[in-house]
């Protein structure tokens, strides 16, 4: 994260900067235009980026 993001996000959303850890150089995902599923995928938490398996995930798409 740059200063200037965590300015950005401390001026326009202060509850979530006081419930983050908003330090200079950490990462973050930048989201926009977000559309939720219809339904949800129920999966179990890890700490690191996973593939959900194409054919149901082109199943959830058709649903969309």
């Amino acid at each position: 994260m740059t200063n200037e993001y965590i300015l950005q996000i401390k001026k326009e959303n202060p509850q979530e900067y006081l419930c983050g850890d908003y330090k200079e150089g950490r990462y973050a995902w930048i989201l926009e235009d977000i559309d939720p599923l219809k339904l949800p995928i129920k999966a179990k938490g890890h700490l690191e980026i996973w593939n959900f398996i194409e054919k149901l995930l082109l199943f959830f798409c058709l649903l969309c």
